[in-house]
């Protein structure tokens, strides 16, 4: 160690003579970096290949069933679970085999147990408010239908619409909450849940079971995962529905017909197009109600959210023109708008994505509308606004909900995590000794 005389008399220590970069600190340095590497492979790599679709797995040869206004979530060998996407719902079950009857469990979730009943399967209960299993006993050879029709027809429809939740569940919850509390017949959500991350979309699933009333999610733009900005459209919803169903489907309630369009990718293509020239073609003359998540024309002077395809952009608009008793609910643009567009009522519901300065900054309000449908009227609707969510509910919803399955689907990012922060804390401790060690060796008396 090298001593300086002067006027302060103390040994000034030097570390020329030391090593400035040790071993122990390349090796930090080299685990810090390894944990950081797989940080970003689990958040910017390969998504996680989906578990396989229900009508993949292992059913008994001779078993085979359909479904109207459900799809299957999971099949087992004497077990059918189903998600239903429209109130009513009719489950056919046949046996091929000749000699032999056999029970199957049926279950359907997604429903409301104010709204329909069981006819078909005497042996059933609801296991929950939303969820139904019914004993199906089914004989050789023969076919079973289980059905859920509604229990009071004559009564008008009554749902809540809303859009654009973004991964902002405070504001989500507290729609839910309003519908678990008011009890409307279902609740629509009108796409851009997940913000791109596949993983999310079951969290969605199981938060909707906390309404206690049926939730009908729609895709929108952000739930195409992986690159929403590039085709084909099909691939990026495949995780969507595998978890909530078709993408585009119609069914009639109570003297409505509900037609769901999926606007999600550039283009709503020919195959889509002419499915909805059909359905709205069919029926005697009612409510229509079409919901999607992008409007076909912005009302914002300058702006243009809409459907990118202008050919189809222009198709559905000359089909919906025509159709008397039509109103078209959409989302995509965080805004609550009410107007008409070349005759057909539009209604942008609005969104549950702000947060407390975002709705500062844009001088507006989460929100949803409440519709009641009397049979063989237009819908009568109510805005009600939602309050923002708080910096410390976002700050929750982070911690609590969106890592914890963000390292479920992603073990090797809770790795990397733990990984960077054990390399540092070390760090810290290792240069928190350095610098006591350097006061130390200041305060030393000068030799003679």
């Amino acid at each position: 160690m090298s001593t300086q005389g002067g006027l302060h008399g103390r040994v000034m220590p030097s570390w020329d003579d030391r090593p400035m970069i040790q071993r122990s600190d390349l090796l930090l340095t080299a685990l810090l970096s390894s944990g950081l590497s797989l940080v970003a492979s689990a958040r910017w790599g390969r998504e996680p290949d989906p578990p396989p679709a229900a009508t993949e797995r292992d059913v008994d040869w001779w078993l085979t069933f359909d479904a109207e206004g459900a799809s299957p979530i999971l099949v087992e060998r004497r077990r059918i679970v189903f998600r239903a996407h429209s109130p009513e719902v009719r489950i056919r079950l046949t046996n091929r085999r000749e000699g032999e009857s056999v029970p199957i469990l049926v279950e359907v979730e997604n429903l409301n147990r104010d709204v329909v009943e069981p006819i078909g399967c005497v042996d059933s209960s609801w296991i929950s408010p939303t969820t139904i299993a019914a004993l199906c006993e089914v004989t050789a050879g023969r076919t079973v239908d289980f059905l859920l029709r509604d229990r009071h027809p004559g009564r008008p429809a009554r749902f809540f619409v809303a859009s654009d939740p973004e991964l902002n569940f405070p504001v989500l919850d507290r729609l839910l909450e309003r519908a678990r509390r008011e009890r409307p017949d279902f609740v629509w959500i009108l796409g851009d849940l997940v913000q791109e991350r596949g993983w999310m979309i079951e969290e969605y699933a199981r938060c909707f079971e906390e309404a206690e009333v049926p939730v009908y999610a729609v895709p929108g733009n952000h739930d195409l995962v992986a690159n929403r900005g590039e085709p084909p459209w099909e691939g990026r919803l495949e995780p969507f529905r595998r978890v909530f169903g078709p993408s585009h489907w119609t069914f009639e309630f109570r003297g409505a017909q509900y037609v769901v369009l999926d606007t999600a990718g550039h283009s709503l293509g020919a195959e889509q197009l002419d499915w909805l020239e059909r359905t709205v073609a069919a029926g005697p003359r009612r409510p229509r109600l079409v919901l999607t998540h992008k409007p076909f024309a912005d009302p914002r002077p300058g702006e243009d959210h809409v459907l990118e395809d202008p050919i189809d952009r222009a198709r559905l608009i000359g089909l919906l023109r025509p159709v008397p008793d039509l109103v078209y609910y959409c989302g995509h643009i965080e805004s609550c708008r009410t107007y008409e567009w070349e005759g057909i009522p539009v209604r942008i519901v609005g969104t549950l994505t702000f947060e407390s300065k975002m709705a500062e900054e844009s001088e507006a309000s989460n929100g949803y509308f409440e519709v009641c449908v009397e049979p063989g009227a237009l819908p009568a609707e109510a805005r009600v606004e939602l309050s923002p969510s708080t910096p410390l509910e976002i700050a929750g919803t982070y911690v609590f909900r969106i890592w914890p399955v963000w390292l479920d689907r992603r073990p090797s990012g809770g790795v990397g995590l733990a990984i960077v922060l054990v390399s540092i804390l070390a760090i810290g401790r290792r240069l928190v000794r350095r610098g006591v060690a350097l006061r130390r060796e200041s305060r030393l008396p000068v030799t003679a």
